[in-house]
């Protein structure tokens, strides 16, 4: 049986990742100190997904898994629990956390290969001057237009985390499940809908019976002593 727990206070990593930042982008003014405030997101279930309330990235959004790129056909909710089922006869049970969500299958029919989690970023935060950092690799959201040279896509690859950095210092970290050969796309989808973070997964074997973790952290902007 598989227990994908990954680490549930990811604190020194997102500190350590803007520190990285910082330090590759002389540009970027502020970086967290030992002032800085970690925050909790807020996530809220709902029947199309979870959302995470921030203050500086504004609403983040969560869809529920694709089983096999079919979307829930319904959520019960009640509290910080939601059960999500699918026309295949899957379901799914959803809990929020302080800092952490944690997934797992109440149903899983055995025809069903793959899950897809994805992101959805409000379309305004290249205005706000956010940067993003992927697997290591990072870089600015386009702040009003595409990218000629790059396009739609910002990152494509193997990644299980993404972060995101305000000029303030400010910083959202999330980290999903490490599954094998899992793409990932993370990419300015503004044109149609918004910056978009997808993550396609094979489901690994004992998937039935594992508990699936994703951790998240908000960081405040450092406190001017």
């Amino acid at each position: 049986m598989y227990n994908f727990v990954v680490m549930k206070n990811i604190l020194p990593i997102l500190l350590a990742t803007v520190a990285l930042y910082s330090s590759h982008a002389p540009a970027f003014a502020a970086s967290p100190t030992a002032a800085s405030i970690p925050a909790a997101a807020g996530a809220i279930l709902a029947k199309s997904g979870v959302s995470f309330q921030t203050t500086h990235f504004g609403v983040l959004f969560m869809g529920y898994p694709f089983l096999d790129g079919e979307r829930h056909i319904d959520a019960a909710v009640t509290n910080n629990t939601a059960t999500v089922a699918y026309a295949n006869g899957a379901e799914i049970i959803f809990t929020a956390d302080t800092n952490a969500l944690y997934f797992s299958f109440a149903t899983l029919p055995p025809e069903v290969a793959e899950y897809k989690i994805e992101l959805h970023l409000s379309g305004g935060l290249g205005a706000r001057g956010t940067k993003w950092m992927v697997a290591g690799k990072f870089g600015n959201l386009p702040r009003d237009s595409l990218d000629p040279d790059s396009g739609q896509i910002l990152f494509e690859g193997i990644a299980h985390n993404l972060t995101l950095i305000s000029p303030t210092g400010a910083a959202f970290a999330i980290r999903f499940p490490e599954t094998e050969n899992t793409k990932t796309v993370f990419k300015d989808n503004r044109e149609f809908s918004r910056v978009i973070y997808s993550r396609a997964s094979p489901l690994p074997p004992g998937a039935s019976a594992a508990t699936f973790i994703i951790p998240y952290v908000t960081l405040r902007a450092p406190v001017e002593n």
